[in-house]
């Protein structure tokens, strides 16, 4: 069994969350360049071919961040297990990746008491 320290266990669980947070935020943000630029390109009356190389840089960014954002999902699991495998696997520091348990629930209390 791996011996965890609770509290570095719990700070690599925080990191995870706010990664999460961030790459989501940057699909938002990338996603509203990409709106913003099409409806800048029709107001200055541009032709299709005039944006054409900015957007799929765009797009070829947003591909990119969901290949970052796949590979960081399959390392979340792969923590998951590393964690269930360690003396806090009953410790529910908010990371399940198939739904959203609060910090702090009463798993977690329970697994410091």
């Amino acid at each position: 069994m791996i011996d965890l320290n609770y509290q570095q266990a719990s700070e690599v669980s925080n990191n995870i969350l706010t990664t999460h947070e961030a790459l989501d935020e940057a699909l938002l943000k990338l996603s509203a360049l990409t709106q913003s630029m099409v409806h800048a390109s029709r107001g200055a009356g541009m032709s299709a071919g005039k944006n054409q190389k900015a957007l799929e840089a765009i797009s070829e960014g947003l591909s990119g961040l969901m290949v970052s954002r796949r590979s960081f999902v399959a390392a979340h699991k792969h923590m998951i297990v590393i964690r269930n495998n360690s003396n806090q696997q009953v410790t529910d520091f908010g990371c399940n990746l198939n739904e959203k348990s609060p910090k702090g629930s009463a798993a977690a209390l329970r697994a410091v008491a």
